[in-house]
């Protein structure tokens, strides 16, 4: 059965942006393709072995928010480093 979700993070991004999408969808071989926005420019996709994202798919969402924020800090430095204001 296709799973499809919408999930909200507590992020600490700069742009008040708090809706980042995903979605994930089970192909006929079993393994799990999944969708994690990260940035309005890049998002995260990957191809899970059949019963990982139902096994482990708590702590697979705790490292993508982990992954957003990180990158979304380097984001606002690299921004503020070409605004000039480091």
């Amino acid at each position: 059965m296709p799973y499809h979700s919408s999930r909200r993070s507590a992020s600490v991004n700069q742009d008040s942006r708090s809706f980042y999408p995903s979605a994930a969808v089970t192909l006929a071989q079993g393994t799990t393709l999944t969708y994690h926005l990260i940035t309005p420019q890049l998002a995260l996709l990957a191809m899970l072995h059949p019963g990982v994202f139902e096994e482990r798919r708590g702590l697979l969402e705790y490292n993508v928010v982990f992954f957003r924020e990180g990158v979304q800090e380097i984001a606002v430095v690299e921004r503020d480093a070409r605004a000039g204001k480091l």
